[in-house]
């Protein structure tokens, strides 16, 4: 093979955001792909990036140029309004009774962030968590005219309800929580029972800094 060749993506099915690293030296145990010895980094889309590779040929070992770093989305977090706001434990209580209804309300916490509104529709990333069990899902809370809440509609386990449940750019944002911001979250809720007055973090975003 002469000059420099593509570098490739590799799917990665497990162990996403691990750092894999494999000796160059010995390509019978290190990955082969289309012919080269490799290593890398995984991210959570299943991609591999920031590549490098050597090109093992009869006239030696040719390195491949990494290719860069994906450029990470933007998520734009959407402030609720005063109403919402003021109504931030009719919130918790339904999600608390959707999430993890077989638990008694004093006994869970939840934490939420709005993905989108459209009309009576509020998406959301709900994280609902007790001493021993918790929830982290997107889930469409469906209000009355006066800003109260009607209902919360929660997807069943999997991908299937998310097609007809949630527009295509609020799954775009899912990626984020289900790989950094809800654990954020669920730290907040671990905060909170030993400072059990404080808020979440929705309504501490729309409060103003003194």
């Amino acid at each position: 093979m002469r000059g420099q060749a593509k570098t490739p993506h590799k799917r990665i099915s497990k162990d996403e955001g691990k750092r894999y690293e494999k000796s160059t030296a010995d390509c019978v145990s290190s990955w082969r792909i289309d012919g080269l010895c490799a290593s890398g980094y995984a991210y959570p889309d299943g991609n591999l990036h920031n590549f490098t590779a050597n090109i093992h040929t009869k006239n030696g070992i040719h390195p491949v140029p990494a290719s860069p770093m994906p450029t990470q989305p933007i998520i734009l977090m959407i402030t609720p309004d005063p109403i919402q706001v003021e109504r931030w434990r009719e919130y918790q209580t339904a999600l608390e009774k959707s999430l993890l209804s077989h638990l008694p309300p004093k006994e869970v916490l939840c934490e939420w962030e709005i993905l989108s509104q459209v009309d009576h529709k509020v998406y959301v990333w709900a994280v609902c968590k007790s001493g021993i069990e918790s929830s982290s899902t997107p889930v469409v809370i469906h209000l009355e005219t006066d800003g109260s809440i009607l209902s919360v509609e929660v997807p069943e386990p999997g991908l299937s309800d998310y097609p007809k449940l949630f527009p295509t750019d609020v799954q775009e944002k899912f990626t984020y929580y289900r790989y950094g911001r809800a654990k954020e979250m669920s730290d907040h809720i671990d905060w909170r029972w030993t400072h059990i007055d404080e808020p979440p973090l929705i309504v501490l975003s729309a409060t103003p800094t003194p």
